[in-house]
């Protein structure tokens, strides 16, 4: 099998798992020691082919970080690691509305995680243990106060 065709075998069956950034394509390519060039070609060729496309991989991305209940700061860090610009990543942003959608994702993640939380009877202990679960998952110190303000970790 020539080095372009090996090339795109591998493309698709990274593509066959789940979707990915023509920049995180490349990443895997370029690391799996294929030639700069034939990685180019295949990213076009997948592009040609609408196999990759950056807006509609970052918001399956954002849709599933949303629904693990993930905060902005972790959304926003998971995209650029996934190659996403800066650009794209402010328009998802706005499209999924998630600085507004914010505080109600935290508390809905501090819902969940309530049963947890209700076997430490120390109020204070509580709370520490809320501040530390929502900046794990990635929420603004500033949605963190209101979650904490609007009631009872």
């Amino acid at each position: 099998m020539d080095p372009c065709s090996k090339a795109q075998h591998t493309a698709l069956s990274l593509l066959a798992r789940r979707r990915h950034s023509r920049e995180e394509l490349r990443r895997k390519l370029t690391a799996r020691g294929f030639a700069h060039r034939i990685v180019l070609k295949v990213l076009s060729e997948c592009e040609r082919l609408q196999y990759i496309d950056d807006e509609t991989a970052a918001d399956f991305f954002v849709e599933e970080l949303v629904r693990k209940r993930s905060g902005l700061l972790r959304i926003r860090d998971a995209m650029k690691a996934r190659g996403f610009d800066q650009d794209l990543v402010d328009r998802m942003i706005d499209r999924h509305q998630l600085l507004e959608r914010e505080p109600e994702l935290a508390a809905a993640a501090v819902e969940k995680k309530r049963s947890a939380l209700g076997r430490e009877t120390d109020g204070r202990k509580r709370r520490e243990k809320v501040v530390r679960f929502l900046r794990a998952r990635g929420f603004r110190p500033s949605t963190i106060s209101v979650v904490l303000e609007d009631g009872d970790p």
